[in-house]
């Protein structure tokens, strides 16, 4: 075999395999029969709201896909997300009613081929949670007359609560973290009543706070 048979034989194996290597990008969207499924969304999560939800996911690995539909009550409600390269992360938050919903989400690419569905849980949150809500207790106030400070004793946080608003005096507020048991409040007026509420996230993931009914303490 001379030197250029060896060149064109050469160009040949490299093309092949250059082919099967792009081949392989696409590989996982194909099907034997001949139906092509594109990438379905990745890792989905519902976040909860106060009468809305988001619905967040990764793009996922395949390059044709424009869009993605959002399905829930039984296909019978959707939404539509148009998708582009330069999305890692896509996101949606849609208004609902408070329920817990199934959301499942498909997949388009160019050519109008549809993925295999990804199903995902959420709960919207609302009214009849809000009602739910008692603020955190006071366990103890103390008042010292002297130093014009008021020492209030704190029980212990419910889970999902994130801290408490509290106002004082000429409406000056205060934020108490949830760890927080003992908050003392210097330079507080006996005379003005003491105002609070507690605010809520029902998980970690929550879009929204929540927040219980503002009381009014009257101290002296």
């Amino acid at each position: 075999m001379n030197k250029l048979a060896h060149i064109i034989l050469a160009g040949v194996v490299l093309g092949f395999f250059s082919c099967k290597k792009q081949d392989g990008i696409y590989e996982e969207f194909l099907v034997p029969n001949g139906l092509i499924y594109p990438g379905q969304a990745r890792n989905v999560v519902a976040k909860s709201g106060n009468e809305r939800i988001e619905i967040e996911w990764q793009r996922g690995a395949d390059p044709k896909v424009v869009k993605t539909r959002i399905f829930w009550n039984n296909y019978s409600d959707s939404v539509e997300v148009a998708i582009n390269s330069n999305m890692d992360i896509v996101s949606r938050i849609i208004s609902l009613s408070e329920n817990t919903y199934s959301f499942i989400l498909h997949t388009y690419d160019i050519d109008g081929n549809i993925s295999v569905p990804v199903e995902t849980l959420g709960t919207v949150y609302g009214e009849a949670y809000q009602r739910s809500l008692n603020n955190r207790l006071i366990r103890s106030k103390s008042y010292s007359e002297s130093t014009q400070t008021l020492t209030l004793e704190w029980n212990e946080a419910a889970k999902t609560e994130t801290g408490v608003n509290l106002i004082h005096g000429d409406n000056v507020p205060i934020v108490i973290d949830r760890t927080e048991t003992l908050t003392v409040i210097p330079d507080f007026d006996i005379d003005k009543s003491l105002f609070y509420n507690t605010m809520y996230k029902p998980d970690s993931l929550a879009i929204d706070t929540f927040y219980a009914p503002t009381v009014e303490i009257i101290l002296k």
